[in-house]
Formats: structure tokens, C-alpha cells, sequence
């Protein structure tokens, strides 16, 4: 482990079927149009509008921050959509 980083949290959880894991970086987050950050909100209101097909939130999640930061990203995008089947 790398100096000044946190240790690693191991947690379970249990899915249901239909259930979507959502997995990403901060940089979803954390990109930026000048001082506005895309937020936990927009992210939000993302997966309220797009239904549970894993390849249709993470392509809506990566094309919001795109079009939200301008393709100006100042840090890594990183998402993964589970469906538990």
C-alpha cells in the first residue's frame, strides 16, 4: 500500500435480480464545466432515466461527462454496470 493512502474497505452486499451495481472513479464526479463539478446529482438523474441495461447507463454516464466537462477532463472516467441476474 502506498504511503498516505487509506487502507482498503472489504465490504458484502447482496444483489437481487435487477439489481445494477454502478462502479466508478472519482473523476465522474469531479469533471468540471469551470467551477461547476458534474455532482452526485446528475449522476443521479442518470440512472433514474436509464433503466437498468448496464451498456446503456455506463454509455449515458461517459457521454454526460463528456459533453458537461467539454472533453476537458482533468482526471480518469472509469465506470462498470453490473446486472444481477
Amino acid at each position: 500500500m502506498r504511503a498516505g493512502c487509506p487502507p482498503p474497505v472489504v465490504a458484502e452486499e447482496s444483489l437481487e435480480p435487477g439489481d445494477l451495481l454502478l462502479l466508478y472513479t472519482d473523476g465522474v464526479t469531479e469533471a468540471r464545466r469551470g467551477d461547476e463539478p458534474f455532482g452526485d446529482d446528475r449522476l443521479a438523474a442518470i440512472l433514474r432515466d436509464r433503466g437498468r441495461d448496464p451498456q446503456t447507463v455506463v454509455d449515458a454516464i461517459v457521454d454526460a461527462v463528456l459533453a458537461h466537462s467539454g472533453g476537458d477532463l482533468a482526471d480518469d472516467v472509469a465506470v462498470l454496470a453490473l446486472l444481477a441476474v
